[in-house]
């Protein structure tokens, strides 16, 4: 079954997509034709690219998705980041359907991006009787073999009603393939062999069409936060990819994507060996992210930066500058699809300052993060780097910030940048 729904407008394309929360995150699932999976890489990319940049033009929160109906007329094909794939393994293709809450506004599509998408009538699936009995048999994920037929009673008109249910119960078997850049994996249907026994398991459930979620994924312009105003005192951290652009000039669009992706996978990779980091939004190259202690926030940028010197390959190199700042923040606990947290104040500009100053593999911080960081981790041992070097570059001015800063660096002897961040900032005595 082909699945999308587009409308050209002029030279621009408008896609529906489903604005959904996968447990604790936001999410865009956009529709496209099963024929998607099938498209070179390089070309998926160009299309998911196209899908991002319409997304943010709407400011929806969450990652692109491009989904397609897998031959059950129930469960999803998918392109998403490893992390995600748990989590889309448990959405259906009705709960899509019932969903499609918004609209992706493409101003110059591709023609790639145009064949992907499917006329509106070819969406719904078949229906099926009100209370009709549904019994499934599928494999376990560890089966040799495809998923068993789905027997189920005739519905109305005499159909065989899907099962709605198939996903809570038993997912079909999934083969995760990655492309090259390591960051995306796709499940076409059926899974390869392997060798081991196959579990049956046999599920009866009762077939209720599917209603939307409740409450429906308010616009930004109606979404009313909850616990606004509440003050925090938090160690915050925004990273930025270094020479962005010049990478897209100099490695194509494809390419470049396929880096930024990587270095998103690292970035999150370091930040799930944090006691205390969360993620609290991404933009593009930047991370906005907050700790609990200054020291957290260094231990975790010293390890990014580390990190990120190990190149990708085939000769590319990504760095990141980062800031980190400790102040007072506005807390607000917002009811919208998969941003729980967010953090609002005149501090988190100036930690967005401080990394301005910074330059590709430079680390730098205010007076209270550095000095508090300092005592925690002086003469302690990080496993996998290099003793630490501290540096006070003195006082600078920064826009939006009435009083000089001043600003330090932290970095791995020997290894790290360590130099005088921006001249024409710095006040001089």
């Amino acid at each position: 079954m082909a699945l999308g729904v587009f409308a050209v407008d002029g030279p621009s394309l408008k896609v529906k997509a489903a604005h959904l929360r996968l447990e604790d995150e936001a999410a865009v699932l956009v529709p496209v034709k099963p024929a998607f999976n099938l498209l070179p890489t390089p070309t998926r990319l160009q299309i998911l690219q196209e899908l991002n940049t319409a997304s943010r033009a709407e400011r929806l929160q969450g990652e692109v998705i491009p989904v397609w109906a897998l031959p059950d007329g129930t469960h999803l094909g998918f392109l998403a980041e490893p992390r995600l794939h748990t989590r889309m393994k448990a959405v259906t293709l009705p709960r899509v359907l019932a969903n499609l809450n918004r609209v992706l506004r493409v101003t110059t599509p591709s023609a790639e991006l145009s064949e992907s998408v499917a006329d509106t009538d070819e969406l719904a699936p078949p229906p099926a009787a009100h209370g009709a009995r549904v019994t499934t048999r599928r494999m376990s994920p560890d089966s040799s073999t495809a998923p068993a037929p789905v027997a189920v009673p005739a519905g109305a008109g005499g159909q065989a009603a899907p099962d709605p249910f198939a996903d809570v119960q038993a997912a079909p078997t999934f083969a995760m393939l990655q492309t090259p850049s390591g960051r995306f994996a796709h499940d076409p249907s059926p899974a390869p062999a392997r060798p081991s026994t196959p579990t049956l398991a046999t599920y009866s459930r009762t077939f209720t069409p599917p209603a939307p979620d409740t409450p429906p994924v308010a616009p930004p312009e109606h979404r009313v936060p909850a616990n606004e105003g509440r003050l925090r005192l938090v160690t915050m951290v925004f990273t930025d990819i270094v020479g962005s652009t010049e990478m897209k000039q100099r490695h194509g669009e494809h390419r470049a994507m396929e880096l930024i992706q990587w270095h998103h996978g690292v970035v999150r990779e370091v930040l799930s060996q944090s006691q205390t980091g969360e993620e609290v939004s991404t933009a593009g190259d930047s991370f906005f992210l907050v700790f609990q202690s200054p020291s957290d926030a260094v231990r975790f940028a010293l390890r990014l930066q580390a990190r990120l010197r190990v190149s990708p390959g085939q000769g590319y190199v990504v760095l990141d500058r980062v800031g980190i700042h400790v102040g007072e923040v506005f807390l607000t606990i917002e009811s919208v699809a998969g941003k729980v947290r967010d953090y609002y104040g005149m501090q988190v500009d100036t930690c967005a300052r401080v990394m301005s100053l910074a330059g590709g593999d430079q680390i730098l911080m205010t007076r209270f993060a550095a000095d508090n960081a300092r005592q925690t981790l002086r003469n302690l041992t990080i496993p996998g780097l290099n003793p630490l070097h501290w540096v006070c570059h003195g006082l600078y001015l920064v826009k939006g910030v009435d009083e000089p800063i001043e600003v330090f660096e932290v970095g791995e002897r020997g290894l790290a940048a360590m130099h005088t961040p921006s001249q024409d900032k710095r006040l001089h005595y």
